[in-house]
């Protein structure tokens, strides 16, 4: 699955964690707790193959959502845009690689960062989506 392997890479590079005493824990798909720090993939549509389906990569879409730390600590804002710019040049370098054993020719960022303003819990939030061509079997 594409956040599997997504998330899987993200650690190796070690921008976070998929463990729970991380300072900065990834998630997949929309469960994720309502405070802490996160960094959230969630696959997005993508532009559509138009007549290629004997092609051999698809396009596949995905968001990373990054909540930083309330507000009441200092440098919040920049400590959560920080975390998503290292996120963003971390997938930014991934070309002609196996990712969990699927090739991916490129990850590319499609837009981002998107200011989301503060959750519920006085967390700022941004999102950076990215375009990546997967190989469609392993």
């Amino acid at each position: 699955m594409l956040l599997d392997e997504v998330g899987t890479y993200l650690v190796a590079q070690g921008v976070g964690s998929l463990g729970t005493t991380s300072s900065w824990r990834i998630f997949k798909g929309f469960g994720y707790p309502s405070t802490g720090r996160a960094i959230v993939l969630t696959e997005t549509a993508a532009p559509n193959q138009h007549g290629h389906s004997a092609a051999t990569l698809d396009n596949k879409a995905f968001q990373v959502l990054v909540r930083g730390p309330n507000i009441s600590t200092a440098g919040a804002y920049s400590t959560m845009l920080t975390k998503g710019e290292a996120v963003r040049t971390a997938l930014e370098a991934i070309g002609n690689e196996s990712l969990s054993g699927r090739y991916y020719p490129m990850v590319v960022l499609a837009s981002g960062p998107i200011p989301l303003g503060q959750d519920p819990n006085n967390q700022p939030l941004a999102s950076w989506n990215f375009l990546a061509l997967r190989s469609k079997t392993s």
